[in-house]
């Protein structure tokens, strides 16, 4: 088995304002901060976002940490200028990245990465994250499993039979979501049986518990008991 692997780009992730947004995240120390980030960007309504954003100010004056607040109110402008969906996906991945390369020993690591298997021809789907080292990881992200498709869950395990490889599908949902949505598709006939059971076995599912657990203890993701 070959693979090459090439990086690509998501001008999403160069964005300003989820940078520093993933950058308070990476650097929380407290499960509270984490939550109103998390719920900030969950919400669908502007007023609702800037509300809820505005409580991160809080949080560091109330702690009274230096803080800038005029970059602060600036990058919450700048984010409430965009699409909420392209953000919040960003956003989880550039702070899922920034805890892999940080916290995991992996010999390389690329994001939006394209992969040619076998020296056949490239595919056009890119993979969030891959890992090398010992093991070839194939990582999925999404913030919510709302959107999971099957196409998803077999993109992530086309490479599984091969030697060495794993799968991880990382999401701030629980593990009882992400479950539901895969009961929901079996349930919808969109995949059998048979691939229910495949995708339960062959992925690793990290949720919000995991990525908290990361960020907190500053402990590499990947080696966190997956489900």
């Amino acid at each position: 088995m070959t693979f090459q692997f090439r990086e690509t780009t998501n001008h999403f992730h160069n964005d300003d304002s989820v940078i520093y947004l993933s950058n308070l995240a990476f650097n929380s120390q407290e499960d509270i901060l984490l939550d109103i980030i998390v719920a900030s960007l969950e919400l669908e309504n502007e007023e609702d976002r800037k509300e809820c954003l505005s409580k991160i100010k809080e949080y560091y004056l109330n702690k009274g940490t230096i803080f800038d607040i005029q970059e602060f109110d600036e990058h919450v402008n700048n984010l409430l200028s965009k699409n909420i969906g392209n953000m919040k996906g960003a956003f989880l991945e550039v702070l899922i990245y920034k805890l892999i390369k940080n916290y995991c020993s992996n010999d390389k690591v690329y994001r939006e990465c394209k992969v040619t298997y076998n020296n056949g021809v490239e595919k056009n789907h890119p993979y969030d994250i891959i890992t090398i080292n010992n093991v070839i990881r194939f990582i999925d992200i999404k913030f919510s499993c709302y959107h999971l498709k099957t196409a998803h869950l077999n993109y992530l395990i086309e490479y599984i039979n091969e030697e060495n490889v794993e799968a991880y599908l990382i999401s701030l949902d629980t593990f009882s979501k992400i479950e539901n949505k895969l009961n929901w598709l079996n349930f919808q006939n969109k995949i059998s049986d048979e691939e229910y059971q495949n995708y339960k076995n062959n992925i690793y599912f990290i949720t919000k518990h995991g990525i908290y657990e990361s960020i907190l203890n500053k402990e590499c993701l990947t080696n966190l008991l997956p489900f």
